[in-house]
């Protein structure tokens, strides 16, 4: 229903506009046509629209012309120069830690965090040679050619894999990504998680860590020094440290006991599992009653899972980190690095010296050690 004016308002008649008006008016015209003209390039390609067939323009952000004008910051940063570093930065530089959190961060699909990728596992879809059966292999022996999706990452730790290995329930499944699964599509019932994926983990790691110190052992190398021990006064007197690897074990008797308690709280859960899971209805409180059910006390996650514990040493005031090569690599591998060198024999402590080569070196000793920590009480 239409609103009527009140009567008595008067009417608005047009007027006629003043002559200078008009002269502004047709240079506004007269320049949005040339914007346009200018405008013409991007505005030429129109893909059509999925329900309907009217065009629709592009952005002009996916226009080959605005692509061609990416930000500075976009582009491959050049090498820094090593010359003209400060001392700052040549420290920052020669730090492992400063690379590790300097990679790109990415996801664990168990724990849900984002971590720098050093910090994770990756795994990728492989085809079997002989069956054709997609497995979940690690991207090291994954090919680059026919990946199926993105890859699979985890948190770099063996309790986590164990955990993901020994689940009845194939829990692994229900971490993939939504692109993998799409991607095989009927065939991810035939996927397939190694038995022996922790092991496999390991082997991989120790390989990459025996090919990085393979150069600091060698004959020709000065990165590496002989030291009694790792007391601060047998430190102190060497200069640039960076960390400390002993050619013997630090495990003592308490991570043996460790290992026994673990076996039996494993033994404990299953026995637990199979009692809820037998006696469900009779235990289940919330079934026989509207109250909460009562509340049973646990023990703390602090004291089950307490932080993890690693070596360090006093160096003039800082700590630098301890590694224990035949904790990490085992008695075949280190056997291996050290053979035909000049610390065959030896069974004392070793400096390695603060220098580019060194660091990545130190990358693959932190990534060893810290997939093979476990808390420890």
């Amino acid at each position: 229903m239409r609103a009527r004016l009140p009567q008595g308002r008067p009417h608005c008649t047009p007027t006629s506009q003043p002559a200078h008006h008009r002269q502004f008016q047709l240079k506004d015209v007269a320049a949005a046509k040339a914007s346009l003209k200018s405008l013409e390039p991007l505005l030429r390609d129109v893909h059509l629209r999925k329900a309907s067939n009217r065009p629709l323009p592009i952005p002009p952000v996916l226009k080959p012309i605005a692509a061609s004008n990416k930000p500075p910051w976009k582009e491959h940063k050049p090498d820094p120069d090593l010359d003209n570093l400060t001392p700052f930065q040549k420290k920052l530089y020669q730090n492992p830690y400063a690379h590790t959190l300097a990679t790109p961060v990415r996801f664990c699909s168990v724990t849900l965090l984002r971590l720098p990728s050093d910090l994770l596992l990756s795994l990728e879809v492989k085809l079997h040679p002989t069956t054709s059966d997609p497995w979940l292999v690690p991207a090291t022996l994954a090919s680059k050619s026919k990946n199926h999706g993105v890859p699979v990452r985890y948190l770099a730790q063996e309790s986590m894999i164990l955990h993901l290995t020994r689940s009845k329930k194939e829990a692994w499944k229900y971490t993939l990504p939504l692109r993998i699964v799409e991607n095989l599509g009927s065939a991810d019932r035939k996927l397939v998680w190694r038995k022996d994926m922790p092991a496999l983990l390991l082997s991989i790691l120790r390989k990459q860590l025996v090919a990085k110190l393979g150069w600091s052992f060698g004959k020709t190398s000065n990165l590496l020094i002989r030291c009694e021990s790792r007391s601060p006064l047998d430190l102190d007197r060497i200069d640039d440290v960076s960390c400390i690897l002993c050619l013997h074990t630090l495990n003592t008797g308490v991570d043996h006991l460790n290992a026994e308690v673990t076996q039996i709280v494993l033994k404990v859960e299953q026995i637990a599992d199979w009692i809820s899971k037998r006696h469900r209805q009779k235990y289940d409180t919330s079934k026989r009653s509207l109250d909460p059910p009562p509340h049973v006390p646990r023990l703390k996650p602090s004291l089950r899972f307490p932080p993890l514990h690693f070596p360090t040493a006093v160096w003039r005031g800082r700590r630098v980190p301890v590694y224990s090569l035949p904790d990490l690599l085992g008695e075949e591998h280190l056997a291996e690095l050290i053979k035909d060198t000049t610390f065959q024999d030896e069974k004392n402590v070793l400096i390695m010296k603060e220098s580019q080569i060194a660091v990545s070196a130190q990358i693959k000793l932190t990534q060893l050690q810290a997939y093979l920590a476990k808390p420890v009480p």
